[in-house]
């Protein structure tokens, strides 16, 4: 223990006050928990909301159409138009087909690109090389988009050729640095300042910051991931819907999904929707695979838990799963009853989960314009998902006992005046950032918004009598 004497204080005869100095700890705890965030650096480059909006407006613009989508088409147009009839050109010293050529390139482009990042690679860490090597590749890719308008016929094939080559070259390289932006721009975010802070005070352990700071990073996305088997058990349901009421011709939803004798169990109707590395992480995962082919057998949301926490997550090949079933008045004109719960059910839980993860937005912008802090309620999903919301009446309830410790009776009435408006003002606050108009740096707000009312929509149609015939 180590003792300081800081003097004498309010007591004269008192002896030096003792200061006991924090226990030292082992050099291997401090390693296993050191207490310097990742990326923090000076204050002034905490990341603002303009940076982010930056940052997500850059991948919009990022030449990805003209360099990896126009580049490709336009290249083997060029080159039909040289080969003619023939289908084959002389390109690096031998007769090669127009097929050849274009796998070819691509192999140049990418052995170069193994150079570069072996090269200038771990540049981005060090410095203003990141956004520096950034810029300047960006306008070369820029340049080379304008410079594919000067390239249409087919005499001009080898100077598209050196487009397509160093279009992908360019691209992919402006791609990578974009991409290494983000950790540091998640870690620089005031929350994550906050959360950095407690780490150098020992207030929370590094597997805490670390948790944190995935969570940053990955914000929206486990959104998205939990509420996807209540996504894919409404698109079954409606596509059994489908298949009871419609004809052939008229159906939308997984029309080539059916057996000689009728519809596809759910385990079919899964691996005809999604893609192909989809279908073979679900059959490599023995664990999903068992749960999958119970959902014809058992109610959903005793299924719908299990799946999300065994982070169950598949991509849709879209041109299976068609359009709009939403719609559920164009697809079901007569009463479907059991198909019908099945998919209140399947959606509620959706909604549930989107509402779930945007109430943390809402918590924190509210408490921010309101200059309270609320009082929070537990809450739980119809599949058991837990988790918080803000409590108004609560949050009333304590402002207004607040109040009545107040002496002045004038500003005891103003203060309750204020506080029973409390619930208004909430509601004003919660309408504007349900609005269209609303600017907010989480990607994946709207988004949430955006399925929330559109599953509120389809289950008020679910629920009309005018459904049934």
């Amino acid at each position: 223990m180590i003792v300081r004497d800081l003097g004498s204080h309010d007591d004269p005869e008192a002896g030096p006050l003792p200061v006991v100095d924090p226990p030292s700890l082992a050099d291997e705890v401090r390693d296993k928990n050191p207490t310097v965030a990742l990326d923090q650096v000076d204050e002034k480059y905490c990341t603002t909301k303009l940076e982010i909006w930056a940052y997500y407006a850059y991948y919009a613009g990022n030449n990805e159409l003209s360099l990896f989508n126009f580049a490709p088409t336009a290249f083997q147009n060029l080159l039909y138009q040289a080969a003619g009839g023939s289908n084959t050109l002389s390109f690096a010293g031998s007769p090669r087909s127009i097929n050849g050529i274009v796998l070819l390139c691509n192999g140049i482009s990418f052995a170069v690109q193994i150079v570069v990042f072996l090269v200038i690679g771990s540049f981005p860490d060090f410095g203003n090389w990141r956004p520096n090597i950034l810029i300047v590749l960006s306008i070369v890719a820029y340049a080379l988009g304008f410079a594919w308008l000067g390239i249409h016929t087919g005499d001009k094939w080898h100077i598209g050729a050196g487009l397509y080559i160093t279009g992908l070259i360019a691209y992919q390289n402006t791609l990578t640095f974009w991409s290494a932006a983000s950790p540091g721009l998640a870690r620089n975010t005031p929350e994550m300042k906050y959360h950095a802070d407690d780490l150098a005070s020992w207030n929370i352990s590094r597997e805490e910051y670390d948790f944190a700071d995935t969570m940053k990073r990955r914000e929206g996305v486990v959104a998205l991931a939990s509420s996807q088997p209540a996504e894919i058990f409404y698109f079954y349901q409606a596509y059994k819907v489908e298949l009871a009421t419609k004809p052939y011709k008229e159906r939308n939803i997984a029309k080539k999904c059916t057996t000689e004798t009728s519809g596809c169990t759910f385990r079919q109707f899964l691996d005809y929707i999604v893609d192909a590395r989809s279908r073979t992480a679900i059959d490599r995962n023995p664990t999903w695979g068992d749960m999958i082919d119970t959902v014809d057998d058992k109610d959903f949301p005793t299924i719908s838990r299990p799946l999300r926490d065994a982070r169950f997550e598949v991509q849709y090949d879209l041109s299976k799963l068609i359009e709009d079933t939403s719609k559920i008045a164009s697809f079901a004109p007569t009463c479907v009853v059991d198909e019908r719960t099945k998919i209140a059910t399947a959606l509620t839980i959706l909604k549930e989960h989107r509402v779930a993860d945007n109430m943390r937005y809402f918590i924190r912008e509210l408490e921010s314009q309101l200059g309270l802090t609320l009082e929070r309620r537990s809450a739980t999903t119809l599949d058991g998902l837990a988790w918080t919301a803000y409590n108004t009446d609560a949050t009333k309830q304590r402002m207004l006992d607040s109040a009545d410790a107040i002496i002045d009776p004038d500003e005891k009435q103003k203060a309750k005046a204020k506080d029973k408006s409390l619930p208004s003002q909430i509601q004003k606050l919660v309408t504007k950032m349900r609005s269209s108009s609303y600017m907010t740096t989480d990607v994946f707000f709207k988004e949430h918004q955006a399925v929330i009312a559109r599953a509120s929509r389809t289950l008020k149609k679910i629920g009309g009598k005018k459904l049934c015939s």
